[in-house]
């Protein structure tokens, strides 16, 4: 992805990797496609049918960004409801890891 502000180019750079949740976490099964926090500072809705790809959340103390925007505005707004279920406020930005359709 490039993002340009006047006078600064910044290329930003996101790998996202499977890991492990630690023992105690609440996570998300495979299995299923409803959302959950699966670390401190990370929220999942994992991918399901039929063609949603999985969304993330990445909170923080100035803000909330998210990973991918879904596959539709449906698909974005199931997301955000249960993100404001959980008081975490709206995105201040969002990114777009590879374009799609996965």
């Amino acid at each position: 992805m490039f993002v340009s502000v006047p006078d600064v180019a910044v290329t930003v750079t996101v790998t996202v990797m499977s890991a492990a949740v630690p023992t105690g976490m609440v996570a998300a099964s495979h299995s299923t496609t409803s959302p959950a926090k699966i670390s401190e500072h990370v929220y999942w809705l994992p991918p399901g049918p039929p063609d949603r790809p999985s969304l993330c959340a990445v909170v923080g103390e100035r803000g909330t960004i998210w990973l991918d925007a879904g596959s539709s505005a449906a698909h974005a707004r199931e997301f955000r409801a249960f993100l404001a279920e959980n008081e975490i406020a709206k995105p201040s930005h969002v990114v777009l890891s590879h374009s799609h359709w996965d």
